[in-house]
């Protein structure tokens, strides 16, 4: 099982534990839900990674803020007019904006211990992560999607260019790129790398 599934039945493990609920069980519930979706989104982004051996580490290398920066900006988006990319680019925002409340949810959890969680309010953050992870798993291999994870790149602890010299001069034993990647390489996915 993959780890973001773990999560996820962690979080409805959590939500059913017998009444009455505990609050550290709710929030972790909360939290595990937030995390099930990010790590998804994550690992997806690493899988472009062509170095399998590097992919886990590429993981974690994205920032929550810049993700949910880049995320918020796909929620500002207009739908596309081409008629074949609506129900790709519905999916996609779906996902985007689950990304952003849970994040906001999870900090509330994690973070604010004068809220009380109720059962519902863990259940609603619980479905609105598998809503997302099924919307991801359906337009996972879409362009737009793709283009998605390529801009959590600008989401990787430093910029796009640290990252780059980071991860290729990691890959070719200590040799650095300075340029720019889309210089080269364009907005290609990084599996076409």
């Amino acid at each position: 099982m993959a780890y973001h599934d773990e999560l996820i039945t962690h979080a409805e493990f959590l939500a059913t534990l017998p009444h009455p609920p505990c609050q550290a069980d709710m929030r972790r519930a909360v939290s595990a839900a937030y995390y099930a979706l990010f790590h998804l989104l994550t690992s997806e982004a690493a899988s472009n990674w062509k170095n399998i051996n590097q992919q886990a580490r590429f993981a974690r290398m994205f920032d929550h803020a810049k993700m949910k920066n880049a995320s918020s900006k796909i929620s500002n988006q207009k739908a596309p007019t081409d008629p074949a990319l609506v129900t790709i680019f519905e999916n996609l925002k779906l996902v985007a904006d689950n990304f952003v409340t849970l994040q906001q949810e999870r900090h509330s959890a994690d973070y604010d211990n004068s809220k009380i969680w109720s059962r519902t309010q863990v259940f609603e953050a619980i479905i609105q992560a598998q809503d997302a992870m099924r919307a991801w798993m359906i337009i996972r291999n879409e362009g737009m999607a793709q283009d998605f994870l390529f801009d959590f790149n600008e989401g990787v602890k430093g910029n796009r260019n640290d990252l780059w010299e980071y991860s290729i001069g990691s890959v070719w034993d200590g040799c650095r790129f300075t340029g720019k990647p889309e210089a080269i390489f364009g907005r290609a996915s990084l599996r076409q790398l």
